[in-house]
């Protein structure tokens, strides 16, 4: 059987990425919004589910606490509301980088 996983990774700035395990390199990736390093990085192994019988998460998914939401904007053309930038969330404190 061969591993399944992708990292959760959240820049400097508090910026979200999953990438996938085998083509993440931590002393490569740059945040895609602020061109920032890893702030913070979490392993999730979905190998054998990410669920158990019971419906508890076994994977390691961590579930993050939004540290700031962006405003809304709404485009003069369209008329459509959408959010000025990027939501941003608060690093871990156990720092897994």
């Amino acid at each position: 059987m061969s591993f399944e996983g992708c990292y959760q990774i959240l820049c400097k700035n508090g910026h979200y990425d999953v990438v996938d395990c085998y083509i993440f390199d931590k002393f490569e990736w740059e945040c895609e919004n602020c061109k920032e390093k890893v702030g913070w990085l979490n392993l999730i192994d979905y190998t054998n589910g990410s669920y158990d019988d019971d419906g508890n998460r076994i994977d390691g998914y961590v579930d993050l606490e939004v540290d700031n939401e962006p405003e809304e904007c709404e485009c003069p053309t369209c008329l459509h509301k959408h959010p000025s930038g990027p939501v941003t969330y608060k690093i871990p404190e156990d720092d897994a980088s």
